[in-house]
């Protein structure tokens, strides 16, 4: 009798096995049809927002975040190089000569209305200056420019609350992935007054520019030039993190120091 009770057991854990050895196969085949998708870094289940939880360290050291940003893409196989424009072809914008610069237009100081017009207006892009401009009010000034907080509840009102996001204490990472996401992305760096070039060195001035494109093979990222000289700027990753640092109250030239903000590495994404 104990010896087939013993054959019973052994029958019934081989039909136990069989049926966990079933279940495991369809699970993994629905799993290799994509019922999940594993995490390149971490081997567990992600959705596709896990490329929006990528968290980047908040640092002002380039090396860092460039180390990070590789991390990235690596992990999600994304690509090295995003730009948003042919750069071979792409059309000399300036906010001196495209609008009425003059004393009793916009003045020499409205690189933010350029920046976000040209981006977002076609070909004839100037009339989305004038209502930037209008949605900015008092805001903008012919002599100050614009603080990236007024620029940003400007740019709402003109293009929905919903499109327009502003990012202070950013990221190369943050920038690449609203790049590689098609948003248009705008920067507040430092200029050099005399080169009109990005620039730490003094004297110089807060410019906010639009970033055309990131190419992480050659370490460079590319910014629009409204002002004179080129129709872009390339400067390396290591050098773009400097003049992202506090642009509005760092510089020599401070337009409106009562209303200077003290940001640091701020973007805007327009959708």
């Amino acid at each position: 009798m104990k010896h087939e009770r013993f054959k019973t057991y052994v029958r019934q854990s081989r039909v136990w096995l069989l049926t966990l050895g079933i279940v495991g196969s369809l699970f993994l085949g629905i799993w290799g049809l994509g019922g999940f998708s594993s995490s390149p870094v971490f081997g567990s289940s992600v959705n596709p927002l896990s490329l929006r939880d990528w968290n980047f360290t908040r640092t002002d050291d380039a090396v860092v975040q460039q180390g990070e940003l590789l991390a990235y893409i690596d992990a999600y196989q994304l690509p090295r190089r995003v730009v948003q424009v042919d750069l071979t072809r792409h059309p000399k914008i300036s906010q001196f000569t495209d609008i009425d610069s003059s004393a009793s237009g916009y003045g020499k100081n409205a690189c933010a209305l350029v920046a976000a017009a040209a981006a977002l207006g076609g070909k004839e892009w100037s009339p989305l200056v004038d209502r930037i401009a209008e949605a900015a009010g008092k805001d903008y000034g012919r002599n100050t420019g614009i603080q990236p907080s007024k620029y940003t509840i400007a740019l709402q009102a003109v293009f929905g609350g919903d499109q327009v996001k502003a990012q202070d204490n950013g990221t190369l990472g943050d920038v690449y992935r609203e790049l590689e996401d098609g948003q248009v992305v705008i920067v507040d760096v430092k200029v050099n007054a005399n080169s009109r070039t990005p620039s730490v060195r003094h004297p110089n001035y807060a410019h906010f520019a639009r970033v055309l494109g990131l190419d992480l093979d050659r370490q460079e990222i590319y910014l629009e030039n409204t002002l004179a000289g080129e129709p872009y700027w390339s400067m390396s990753l290591k050098d773009f993190v400097a003049v992202w640092l506090r642009p509005e109250t760092t510089v020599s030239n401070i337009l409106a120091p009562r209303e200077a903000e003290e940001v640091t590495r701020w973007l805007v994404s327009i959708n």
